[in-house]
């Protein structure tokens, strides 16, 4: 693990390579929940190298350590730990919540939509597109037809 730089110069080079993944935080809290690798990595139904590798892979994006091995009670998490805890908590909620809207359907467009159409072709092209409207975004707004 490189020395920890600090600054803002520091802190936007790291985000500017920011490679941290939903499944990376998962490991993680999933480690710090079981205070294991080995639990997490069977909670998970993936390998205790995958969950070794993606915590290394975390420290080292965040130059610094997130657990303490403690022989008789397992894996503690440091303050920095405590922090990512917290915060990766928050994002995989957010995930799961992005996840439920979409799989709820489509999305809508919402407020109002103006058609326009050459006057000449308007009574056939028009219908289409309303009804279209109607049936695929359940649009219900009110039609203003001008000339």
């Amino acid at each position: 693990m490189r020395p920890h730089q600090s600054g803002p110069k520091a802190a936007l080079s790291r985000i500017g390579r920011a490679k941290l993944s939903l499944r990376q935080l998962t490991y993680f809290l999933a480690t710090a929940n079981h205070e294991s690798v080995l639990r997490a990595s069977e909670t998970l139904n993936v390998s205790s190298a995958s969950i070794s590798t993606a915590i290394a892979q975390i420290e080292e994006f965040l130059q610094t350590q997130l657990f303490i091995r403690r022989h008789a009670r397992g894996l503690v998490l440091t303050s920095a730990g405590q922090d990512l805890a917290a915060h990766a908590r928050n994002i995989l909620l957010h995930a799961r919540e992005i996840e439920a809207v979409a799989q709820r359907g489509p999305f809508r467009a919402v407020g109002r939509i103006n058609v326009g159409c050459l006057a000449t072709i308007a009574p056939y092209l028009i219908p289409l597109v309303l009804r279209d409207l109607q049936e695929k975004q359940s649009y219900a707004g009110n039609w203003v037809m001008t000339e």
